[in-house]
């Protein structure tokens, strides 16, 4: 399910009117893909992915054309988690050439941009659907909206970054500055609350909670 640019429509039209559809929905994906990019609500689990001996990297899909991955926010080899280390890390702890390093399993893994992921150190042995991800998407650029529960909980958020942007357009009939800017200051607090209500996956925990050890 999801929810279509045209549903954002009513919210923004009456702030920027006159505005084509096509340059209307570009404004809202592009507003959606700001939104998702930088909260990090979205996460989606990856299918398994197989690993190969000699083998560290892997690209990146959330299997939906409709979402492009933003980054791994988790990573399990085996059912062990893997930390997220830094290649500028890497390339101050490891005192050789680490992306030559090997090794049974990795215990580590990288990222040197949003399509692939690279293990560390590379995998000597092979292991099939070892490789488990939770990947934080965003929409594609031919993404037609947003995922049912990210339009329903922040259709207005969203919107406000759309008014914002075509607000902002210069010399057009409905380019207003006012309302860019204040249309921009409620896109930010909306990111802003967003992210910390991710962070907390949804729930009321505190953002120091401690899981119970059993």
């Amino acid at each position: 399910m999801m929810v279509t640019w045209s549903s954002f429509h009513p919210y923004v039209l009456p702030e920027v009117i006159g505005v084509p559809v096509p340059t209307l929905d570009h404004a809202i994906r592009n507003a959606a893909i700001e939104f998702c990019e930088e909260t990090l609500l979205h996460v989606v689990d990856a299918a398994p992915i197989d690993v190969l001996a000699g083998v560290s990297t892997y690209p990146l899909s959330s299997g939906n054309p409709e979402l492009d991955v933003c980054l791994v926010k988790a990573a399990w080899f085996n059912e062990r988690q893997l930390p997220c280390v830094s290649q500028e890390v890497l390339n101050e702890q490891v005192p050789d050439y680490w992306p030559s390093k090997t090794a049974e399993q990795p215990t580590c893994f990288t990222q040197q941009d949003q399509d692939n992921l690279i293990l560390y150190p590379v995998p000597t042995q092979a292991a099939l659907g070892a490789l488990r991800l939770k990947l934080v998407v965003r929409p594609s650029l031919a993404s037609t909206g947003v995922a049912d529960w990210v339009g329903k909980r922040f259709i207005q958020e969203i919107s406000y970054g759309a008014i914002s942007m075509l607000a902002g357009m210069s010399n057009k009939p409905w380019t207003n500055p006012a309302t860019e800017t204040k249309y921009r200051a409620l896109f930010e607090s909306g990111k802003t609350k967003a992210t910390v209500d991710a962070y907390r996956s949804f729930t009321r925990a505190h953002m120091t909670v401690q899981i119970p050890r059993f």
